[in-house]
């Protein structure tokens, strides 16, 4: 199972880039990544899921 506050904290943790931070999530099909990046969407401020 995903600790997705532990997550948050790496993401934020990525270098800003030109005021960006781009994360990747990869997977099989049904693997929950749309799933996941709606959550981390949620939670992240100024997030914005594609």
């Amino acid at each position: 199972m995903i600790d997705h506050q532990a997550l948050i904290e790496q993401i934020s943790a990525v270098s800003l880039r030109n005021g960006r931070r781009i994360i990747a999530i990869s997977g099989g099909p049904a693997s929950g990544k749309s799933t996941l990046a709606s959550k981390l969407g949620q939670s992240i401020a100024n997030a914005c899921v594609v």
